[in-house]
């Protein structure tokens, strides 16, 4: 971990700060660690990046100055005295942010203003997106089937050789779930008929995003898995964990059409495309083992069994495809 003492020492050398006095940290952050940083009067946000190669984090800068340049409410970082929104520290980098004092949505208790406002600022992003100049940018990971099966052979043989609680045997049973999912399509990425031609936030969801009072979306953060790919992807991804976090009702169901209505007003999408993107995501999450198998390491945070248990939730509706779930979201 980084010796706050050079952390203090480089932040007064590159932003002029006064000596930082206390550094708490933050819950949440999957590929980063997030610190409450004091130094003086400045209260800042810190980022500390996991991934430690230089290209991926200028990446990362560069869609956030992307977005904020276009007007939408990315946060953007502050530059130190040579210009750059990131720096070295400690052997790893890392990048401040203004604090933001504002609410966060609430899992459980998103307003109807808080989904509709995301759905509007998601269609926003994307039509900015689309005019990015990407270069040689990284493109979206979708799925590898045989990454999987190797995965899963691990992930069952840990919990034959430990003893196991409820827990482990409930992620077993969504572990077969997906298995079932992935061994009953031949499908592949390339068989979608869609282009990673928008630059995609990566990570749309609540939990990256602070409200006002009246529920509505004034930022946008942690671009940390932002890439190149389909459009129709990533508001499947975001309209599926933004509305159907905790329940699978119709109440639920509601907050998908109040979503996706919203997106299509600012960026209208057809009904093959949007159905297309939502088969890309369900095939792409139902290969995903990364918080089952965080668990089963003991290695997992407290945020990762409750995202494990909306996790948990939606892989009990996923499947290769979704045109029923798709024709009842977007309507006629």
């Amino acid at each position: 971990m980084l010796a706050f003492p050079e952390l203090s020492e480089r932040l007064t050398d590159l932003f002029g700060l006064a000596p930082a006095s206390a550094l708490e940290r933050l819950p949440g952050g999957y590929k980063c660690d997030n610190f409450r940083l004091e130094c003086g009067p400045d209260v800042l946000f810190l980022k500390t990046y996991k991934n430690r190669i230089s290209h991926w984090i200028a990446q990362i800068k560069a869609a956030e100055q992307f977005f904020a340049r276009q007007g939408l409410p990315v946060v953007e970082p502050i530059r130190d005295r040579f210009g750059r929104p990131m720096f070295m520290a400690g052997g790893s980098w890392h990048s401040i942010f203004p604090f933001i004092d504002s609410a966060q949505p609430q899992r459980g208790a998103i307003r109807d203003t808080t989904i509709a406002s995301m759905g509007q600022w998601l269609g926003h992003l994307h039509r900015a997106g689309r005019t990015f100049d990407a270069g040689p940018f990284q493109r979206l990971h979708a799925w590898d089937r045989e990454a999987f099966r190797m995965e899963l052979i691990e992930l069952r043989e840990l919990v034959r050789r430990r003893e196991h609680n409820a827990l482990h045997n409930r992620i077993l049973e969504t572990l077969e779930k997906k298995s079932a999912v992935v061994e009953s399509t031949d499908l592949t990425p390339g068989l979608l008929p869609l282009s990673y031609d928008c630059l995609l936030h990566g990570d749309f969801i609540y939990q990256n995003t602070f409200i006002n009072t009246a529920g509505e979306v004034t930022h946008v953060f942690d671009l940390e898995k932002t890439c190149m790919g389909p459009r129709a992807y990533e508001l499947a991804r975001s309209l599926l964990i933004n509305c159907f976090d905790t329940a699978w009702e119709e109440d639920d169901l509601r907050k998908g059409r109040l979503f996706l209505s919203a997106y299509r007003d600012v960026f209208p999408i057809g009904f093959d495309e949007f159905y297309h993107g939502m088969r890309m995501y369900m095939v792409g999450v139902a290969h995903s083992t990364w918080v089952e198998g965080r668990i089963l390491l003991g290695i997992a945070e407290p945020q990762h069994h409750e995202l494990y248990a909306s996790h948990a939730l939606r892989i009990e509706h996923v499947s290769d495809d979704p045109r029923d779930l798709c024709e009842t979201l977007y309507g006629g």
